[in-house]
């Protein structure tokens, strides 16, 4: 919840959104609760909104494509909402 706040807060700085991507990948890779909780909170909204709003950053793009893929893996309801 905190990364996401972070995020929604901070959405015109790419380094606080290249960052919270990054975070979310790390926490979705970590275990299957957290990518559920995560997809519930609206994180896939969230990096999908942070790679719109900085498709110029290739940072934010790479960290963004990491943490859809990370959220979308071995969750259904995620892949859906990616």
């Amino acid at each position: 919840e905190a990364v996401l706040a972070v995020m929604k807060r901070h959405g015109e700085l790419a380094r606080v959104q290249k960052q919270g991507c990054g975070a979310l990948c790390n926490l979705a890779r970590s275990s299957h609760e957290n990518r559920v909780k995560i997809g519930q909170e609206g994180g896939v909204r969230a990096v999908v909104a942070a790679m719109r709003k900085h498709a110029e950053s290739a940072r934010v793009q790479e960290r963004g494509c990491s943490a859809l893929w990370s959220l979308a893996c071995n969750e259904d309801k995620n892949r859906a909402r990616v």
